[in-house]
Order: C-alpha cells, then structure tokens, then sequence
C-alpha cells in the first residue's frame, strides 16, 4: 500500500470517529460525504463492517441527506416565484380556460376576447 493509501484509509478512520461522536457527527458525515467523491478508489466497506448494523445505517441515511442537501444548494432557484408578469399571464391563461368552459356550458353566449397586454399593464 503506498503512503498515500496509508493517508487516506488514516483520514478515513478519523472522520468515522467523528461520525461516532454526537457532537461531531454531522461535520463527520460531511467529510465522509466529500471523502467518498475526492476517493472514489477507496472502498469504505472494510471500515464498516467493523461498526454495527444500526451505525452502519446511519451513515448510509447521513450520507443520503448530505447529498440531497448539497444538491438542493446547487439547483438553479427551483423554488423562486415566477415574476410579477409571468404570474399575471398564467392566471390570465387559467382565466381565459375557466371563461371557455363557461362559454361552452351556456352555449349561446358569444365568446369574449381578452387582451392580456391590456389586463398587465394596467395592473
């Protein structure tokens, strides 16, 4: 094993430490979390089967939740609201839909037509 194998199987063994500590745990999980993506030769599988089924578990579930986290950080505003114009034009849109079926259930009313420039701008 060269020394930088002995290093990484070291650094490897103190962050399981950490995760083992509950003060510590979730800056642990954090490292694992980096360590497995910097070390993807490294198999973390020898280290756990030294710990038990419940801590081998957690980690699982921690790791899980780091990457979920992280990804959720990293998605282009999924969660920001569309702008005040956007907004305006899709309920102008649903608007529009809900007067058709109106329309279609009285049937002899003539259609009417909305202009959604006029309805934006004068809001």
């Amino acid at each position: 094993t060269t020394s930088q194998g002995m290093s990484a199987k070291s650094k490897l063994s103190a962050i399981f430490k950490k995760i083992g500590d509950k003060a510590t745990t979730s800056a642990g999980l954090e490292e694992l979390y980096d360590f497995t993506l910097d070390h993807p030769e490294e198999d973390l599988q020898p280290q756990l089967e030294r710990t038990s089924d419940a801590f081998q578990m957690y980690i699982k579930r921690g790791l899980q939740k780091v990457e979920k986290s992280r990804s959720k950080r990293h998605e282009p505003d999924a969660e920001q609201p569309p702008s005040p114009a956007a907004a305006a034009k899709t309920s102008a849109a649903v608007y529009r839909e809900r007067l058709a079926r109106i329309q279609q259930n009285v049937g002899d009313v003539a259609p009417v037509s909305v202009d959604i420039a006029t309805i934006t701008n004068d809001a």
